[in-house]
């Protein structure tokens, strides 16, 4: 069935007013799915629709539906339907919908919360912004290490729906201190009368509900494990930390570099600096962008600059200008790939001050790696276009020391900006640009004049 078919046949359910068709409709539709359907519609029958999914398959549409159609929805359900989405709703996603939201909306909503519920939202919420505390949910299978396996297996039946996830059990002792993360294959596997405490091995990866979110990150990275216990300072369980809410934050700190690329942070300083960029009078506006246009701008002339020191070369080898841009957008492309993947690596926490110079030099060897190939490739088609041996290896020898040095600057200049306490994505660009086009350039007409002196 196609969205438009699920469509129709929800209108005439609605129309109908088939509540249990609706629900045994919609139950065979993946959440994210039906919150697709639901922004394709427009705002009377994305109310209407939505107002039909049962409660708890509301909620988990509701955390798929974009901001936009989220605060929509939120002006037109009354108190009581929105209690039933922040009910139907997981107590991680419900975390992550309120800290978005501006203070006096959270206020309103929590009060429409249950007892319970609102206890739970005010415990999450009351973690740092950015924490393992705000992403975790505490909805996981515990057990006590005198429990029988098949007790263990009974309780897991019994209330499998309430838990996030059900393959891994965790073993604690009465005062909540986490012994050890047992998996359900594991837990299958033993005798149904041996104790848990015998299937107990420890130590357990853990995380700290106080650790920055970018933690969880890491750690699920390194030891590729689909749920991640939290603890508090005493090794206490508070709750787990699941894959796709680290993915979530994966993606939402590699959205937040590729931003910074573009000079763009999400600071408390690069926020202001954006509303004000959006509503400020020109000269402010100019303040904040001029410098580094500027910054692009000198480079520019020092690179005409070196052209200029070449005219003579450049008159008697016409030839010659045909290839700058060659060279220097292959040197461009290379840094670009170099910034980026330190920008990445060291948002990851791959790249620190105990390895940098390391991945410099390594950088550098890819870059050289790559000017072999493309430096041949380029220099072997000046050389058959021109019939000029000579102009052949110029292409060639510039290639490979323009996208070594490319390599090497794109990497390190982000980190020096770093280390002075600028942000390396802004700095970096047009010094990346200036130092790349004029060393390019300057190889270029020297090795054009030394090697081509013939042809002048």
């Amino acid at each position: 069935m196609t969205h438009s078919e699920l469509f129709d046949e929800l209108r005439r359910l609605v129309a109908n007013r088939n509540w249990q068709e609706i629900e045994e409709l919609v139950s065979e539709w993946p959440p994210a799915e039906l919150a697709d359907l639901l922004v394709e519609k427009d705002k009377t029958n994305r109310i209407l629709f939505f107002r039909a999914l049962p409660r708890e398959l509301a909620g988990q549409v509701f955390t798929h539906l974009p901001p936009s159609a989220r605060d929509e929805l939120m002006e037109a359900l009354t108190d009581g339907e929105t209690r039933e989405v922040l009910s139907g709703m997981e107590p991680d996603d419900r975390t992550r919908l309120l800290e978005e939201l501006p203070a006096e909306v959270v206020r309103h909503l929590l009060d429409t919360l249950p007892r319970e519920e609102l206890r739970e939202a005010r415990w999450l919420l009351g973690y740092p912004d950015e924490s393992v505390g705000r992403l975790m949910t505490p909805d996981y299978v515990m057990v006590r290490p005198d429990r029988t396996v098949e007790e263990a297996l009974e309780h897991v039946r019994s209330r499998a729906e309430e838990y996030e996830t059900v393959n891994i059990v965790y073993v604690a002792e009465k005062d909540g201190r986490l012994l050890d993360a047992v998996g359900l294959r594991r837990l299958l596997m033993a005798e149904s009368g041996s104790l848990i405490a015998d299937l107990v091995r420890g130590p357990v990866i853990t995380l700290n509900a106080s650790d920055d979110r970018e933690e969880a990150v890491r750690v699920m990275e390194r030891y590729d494990l689909p749920v991640l216990p939290v603890v508090d300072g005493d090794g206490l369980m508070l709750g787990i930390v699941t894959h796709d809410d680290v993915m979530d934050v994966a993606e939402g700190e590699f959205t937040e570099d590729m931003y910074r690329l573009a000079g763009i942070s999400w600071s408390e300083e690069e926020l202001g600096r954006s509303a004000t960029i959006l509503e400020a009078s020109l000269p402010k506006v100019l303040k904040l962008r001029l410098p580094w246009l500027l910054v692009a701008l000198g480079g520019g002339l020092m690179a005409g600059g070196v052209v200029g020191q070449f005219e003579d070369t450049l008159e008697s080898i016409v030839i010659l200008a045909f290839f700058i841009p060659v060279i220097m957008d292959m040197g461009g492309n290379v840094g670009t790939q170099a910034s980026t993947i330190f920008v990445r690596g060291f948002a990851l926490g791959h790249i620190s001050a105990q390895n940098v110079w390391r991945h410099v030099w390594r950088e550098g060897r890819t870059g050289l790696s790559v000017g072999l190939i493309v430096g041949v490739v380029g220099g072997g088609a000046a050389w058959l276009w021109q019939g000029i041996p000579e102009l052949g290896l110029v292409i060639f020898l510039s290639m490979v020391a323009t996208c070594t040095i490319a390599s090497v600057v794109g990497f390190a200049v982000p980190w020096l900006a770093h280390k002075a306490g600028k942000d390396p994505a802004a700095v970096a660009d047009p010094f990346i640009t200036t130092i790349k086009d004029v060393s390019g350039l300057l190889i270029y007409f020297g090795l054009a004049t030394w090697l081509l002196r013939a042809l002048l």
